[in-house]
């Protein structure tokens, strides 16, 4: 009878498996930072001499990000951000209004007072962003909120899935929304923090329901984008 024990990684692998980690989180936080818009080229050979990796790990993780609907893949012609279509924008925040409502009412019961004191932090930060106009910080920032709801619930196939929505979900707003307008209304969170801290969860995923129909009311989903030239030194390479 073939033992079950799980093969050992070997040292190798361990450093392969950490270096498209690595890759992938960069790409991830730019994505996120609205640094790198829908359809950017990742160019192979460039990022792979900025990032100092072989072409081999940063394939690795163009297919990982590929399966996650971050990236596509086009034979003959490289990786590219992903471009999500109306259709795909409308199922993105459907699925996230579903998973994140359940995900705040569950926590009204069960967050802790360290927990609720980090979401206030988040929400100060949030308030300084706004206060400042600082639109990559409050795209930022507004993004990481809902991953921190995700990872308070200790479920990491929970926190990699909103993960993956919320990247999603940057690149809807980054092709679709209107410039004037914030993406993620700030009052939003406050109120679910304030739901949570209350231990009422029915309100919460109520507040977390309405956020993210106001977050859908202010893309324009008619819209017809336009894509800028992405410098990639200016983003991956490592400070002077």
């Amino acid at each position: 009878m073939k033992s079950t024990k799980a093969r050992t990684r070997s040292p190798n692998e361990q450093e392969a498996a950490a270096s498209i980690n690595v890759i992938y989180d960069k790409i991830l936080d730019a994505v996120m930072a609205h640094q790198l818009p829908p359809g950017t080229k990742l160019a192979e050979e460039r990022l792979a001499s900025i990032l100092s990796v072989s072409r081999t790990r940063l394939r690795e993780t163009f297919a990982r990000l590929a399966h996650e609907g971050i990236v596509t893949l086009i034979q003959n012609r490289g990786a590219f951000i992903a471009s999500p279509t109306v259709e795909e924008a409308r199922e993105i925040l459907a699925v996230r209004k579903v998973v994140e409502s359940s995900i705040v009412r569950e926590l009204a019961r069960t967050a802790t007072k360290v927990e609720i004191a980090l979401l206030r932090k988040h929400d100060t930060r949030e308030s300084a962003a706004h206060s400042a106009n600082d639109r990559s910080a409050i795209i930022r920032l507004s993004g990481e909120f809902h991953v921190l709801l995700a990872q308070f619930t200790g479920n990491s196939l929970m926190l990699r899935l909103v993960r993956e929505l919320v990247s999603r979900n940057c690149l809807i707003i980054a092709l679709y929304d209107s410039p004037d307008v914030p993406s993620c209304p700030l009052h939003g969170h406050v109120d679910i923090t304030d739901a949570i801290a209350a231990g009422d969860g029915v309100r919460a995923a109520k507040m977390m329901v309405k956020h993210l129909e106001e977050v859908e009311g202010t893309l324009r989903l008619d819209n017809q984008p336009t894509r800028d030239s992405v410098d990639l030194d200016s983003i991956f390479a490592p400070p002077a």
